[in-house]
């Protein structure tokens, strides 16, 4: 009789039961759910100067070293500009040359003009005393006083005068013109070199290598000395009061990541939300990277090289069955939640939907108000109840 007593009760001893204390639950309610992707990202500055050599030279002095804090102006790198500063000198002296010529033709240009207006000047009183002489001459002819030949002399001599004072007066329309288009070559030479100089100035400047914002040095060049090409990287900095997320995910969902998605960064146990601002049109070794910019960029949880998880929302719905995101176990291919039905958690099949950051949709297998144990229940996975004490 004891021992019937003893089997009778052992499956019940022997039954794993679960205190409600250890165990996460959550209410199916009803209401909207974004569809996520999940990226890997990680935190870095929003603001990073990269400082350049401008030209082929040397590092003469190291003036900041990584993990110094710059103001804007103040120089990292000291870079050997001496050539640099020579030619910004020798433009000077060749505009100084060009501008010299230009007043020159100018100057040449009044006196050679002074004089032709005085030779048309004259040309002109003597065109006008010619006009007058063949008048004179033509009234004597006409009285018998003078002979043909003479009118005709008058008549020679002022038509002269008059194709001289036309040439005279060409002449001053042409060396005007002429010096008109020395001074725009000289103008244009000028330009030119203007140009070319104030490049030379700016690699002189870009030279000093200045922070042109508050902010920290991250890396600089380690050895004075050294040569560096036009375009190698001298010094790094990085506005740290500030961050964005770089962020990459498998180029399968190319498709479906669009600019300006609202996004979700998951920092330190706490959500950040934010867009995406930028993707980059490469795909690297299967996968997609995009830049998000975050609506609290200078959270305090924010931390550069901080790996994060980005959530992207890809679609949304009204109105569903909702729950919270969990690890549900599988059960001969079949999706399960163990139901909290008074002290007893049940095994119920499901099917979920799109899942967000934080929750998953409910398709079939349960009802609003339901009570769904959220912990780990893989290990119970083979029961279909589990009790509750």
């Amino acid at each position: 009789m004891c021992i019937g007593l003893l089997l009778f009760a052992l499956p019940g001893w022997m039954s794993p039961t679960l205190h409600r204390s250890r165990l996460r639950t959550a209410v199916v309610d009803r209401g909207p759910i974004d569809a996520t992707l999940t990226a890997s990202g990680v935190v870095v500055p929003e603001y990073e100067q990269i400082l350049s050599s401008p030209l082929d030279t040397r590092v003469t002095r190291i003036l900041k070293h990584a993990g110094d804090a710059v103001s804007p102006g103040d120089s990292i790198v000291a870079l050997d500009l001496g050539e640099s500063r020579l030619a910004v000198e020798r433009l000077n002296d060749e505009i100084a040359i060009k501008e010299n010529l230009a007043a020159a033709e100018r100057l040449d240009l009044a006196t050679q003009l002074a004089a032709l207006r005085v030779q048309v000047q004259l040309k002109s009183l003597e065109l006008r005393s010619a006009d007058y002489a063949l008048a004179k001459s033509r009234a004597l002819f006409d009285k018998g006083l003078v002979s043909g030949d003479a009118v005709r002399q008058a008549e020679t001599d002022a038509e002269r005068r008059r194709i001289e004072h036309l040439d005279l007066d060409a002449g001053e329309r042409h060396a005007e013109e002429a010096s008109h288009i020395r001074l725009a070559g000289l103008a244009l030479e000028r330009r030119a070199l203007a140009k070319e100089r104030d490049e030379a100035a700016r690699r002189v400047e870009l030279g000093m290598a200045v922070s042109e914002r508050t902010g920290v040095l991250t890396w600089v060049l380690p050895a004075e000395g050294a040569s560096v090409r036009r375009g190698d990287e001298l010094a790094r900095v990085a506005d740290l009061r500030s961050f964005r997320v770089e962020a990459t995910i498998s180029d399968v969902h190319v498709a479906r990541i669009a600019l300006g998605s609202p996004i979700l960064v998951q920092a330190d146990e706490a959500a950040i939300a934010g867009r995406i601002s930028q993707i980059l049109p490469a795909i690297v070794n299967g996968t997609l990277s995009f830049l998000v910019a975050l609506d609290e960029p200078s959270s305090p949880r924010l931390r550069p090289n901080l790996r994060v998880d980005v959530q992207v929302a890809t679609a949304h719905k009204e109105g569903v069955l909702r729950l919270k995101r969990a690890s549900f176990p599988t059960v001969d291919g079949r999706t399960v939640a163990y139901v909290v039905r008074g002290e007893r958690a049940v095994r119920t099949p499901v099917e979920l939907g799109v899942a967000s950051f934080d929750r998953c949709e409910v398709l079939a297998g349960l009802t609003a108000g339901e009570e769904v144990v959220i912990s780990d229940m893989t290990d119970y996975a083979h029961l279909t109840e589990v009790k509750i004490r």
